[in-house]
């Protein structure tokens, strides 16, 4: 069988950092986990390494670049896409979180992704990141045609009119938006995401029932709808 009839990979991705898509990467792979009972592969292709760490991976068992540069005599484009491969059969989702920026990482990781979700705060500078993006991922599409935009997922959310408007302005360029928005975290949820991160542990199991949980749980279920 095909990797996709298999495996959906998931690549989360804006040129802009800072827009938290390590955080909602990682706390949706803990989610589909936990909550789903799913077999999830994730894949830190961030070389800040932020994930990993939060996860506790042993880098001395190895990394992404053991991959990419065992495989550099093969075809580059296609050196991520033949390792999963080999152990679709394993995994019901693959969540890649990607770094603010276009190199051969990023572009093997978009070779094999199914449906990219672009993380963004609604402001200028990470809105110009999604257009960048989107001329990225229509390059990349000739060599994967089943690569998508799934939607722009707002983090930090506030009603604010002019956070409206550029949310308004992404939908008329035709950016598939997902209902669910991540809120802006109060200082309490702030205290709850660090005291998190510094345990290694996601939000659910630090602070489930502040709104940031909640939208990012609601995030998760409407991406699985």
């Amino acid at each position: 069988q095909d990797r996709e009839e298999n495996m959906k990979t998931i690549s989360f991705i804006n040129l802009k950092g800072g827009v938290g898509k390590t955080t909602i990467s990682t706390w949706l792979a803990y989610l589909l986990a936990e909550s789903w009972d799913l077999r999830v592969l994730f894949i830190d292709n961030d070389k800040q390494g932020n994930a990993s760490r939060w996860l506790g991976a042993d880098e001395r068992k190895g990394t992404l670049t053991n991959i990419l540069m065992d495989g550099a005599s093969a075809r580059q484009d296609l050196i991520l896409k033949n390792a999963l491969a080999e152990i679709a059969d394993d995994y019901a989702v693959c969540v890649i979180d990607n770094p603010p920026d276009i190199n051969m990482s990023v572009f093997n990781a978009l070779s094999c992704t199914d449906d990219v979700i672009i993380v963004t705060l609604l402001e200028l500078d990470s809105i110009e990141g999604i257009r960048k993006m989107r001329d990225q991922i229509t390059d990349v599409q000739q060599f994967n045609p089943g690569l998508s935009i799934k939607g722009v997922l707002v983090n930090q959310y506030m009603a604010y009119p002019e956070a409206i408007e550029l949310s308004k302005d992404l939908e008329r360029e035709g950016f598939p938006l997902f209902q669910s928005r991540v809120s802006y975290a109060t200082p309490m949820a702030k205290r709850h995401i660090l005291a998190a991160s510094r345990a290694r542990k996601s939000i659910f199991e630090v602070c489930p029932y502040c709104r940031v949980a909640r939208d990012v749980l609601r995030f998760a279920e409407e991406l699985l709808q």
